[in-house]
């Protein structure tokens, strides 16, 4: 056993109440994250509260909740966030169906290294000889 890690670790946190304490727990984030997607979607105004609430407390999960969080909050609360959420700006995509945006891959990129470095620490854990 490395630094007490071993029985007494799955004794304590294995138990029936705690799986299905944090299996409820995750499926109402879940859903809370469901919904919102389908509120930023349909750019929907109440749809301002619940990214915030859930990016505030995605933000402890270091290090990629942090970075992923972190990014949402600050596209939901920076003006151009702000501007989208607004009510005249349902008017505006409606009038500007057939333009295309540029699109950036840097998010795709981000994403990518982030998933490489994840894979590589799980290979590299899975190997350690403790």
């Amino acid at each position: 056993m490395v630094f007490g890690y071993g029985e007494f670790h799955t004794a304590m946190y294995s138990t029936a109440e705690t799986n299905l304490a944090w299996g409820t727990l995750l499926l109402v984030t879940g859903f809370a994250q469901f919904v919102g997607s389908f509120g930023l979607f349909a750019l929907a105004r109440w749809v301002f509260v619940p990214p915030c609430l859930l990016s505030a407390l995605g933000r402890l999960g270091f290090p990629y909740g942090t970075t992923v969080h972190g990014l949402m909050l600050y596209l939901v609360l920076c003006p151009e966030g702000r501007r989208v959420l607004r009510k005249d700006y349902k008017r505006i995509v409606g009038a500007s169906k057939g333009v295309e945006r540029e699109r950036s891959n840097a998010i795709a990129w981000v994403f990518l290294i982030m998933i490489m470095i994840a894979a590589t620490y799980l290979l590299c854990m899975a190997n350690a000889p403790w």
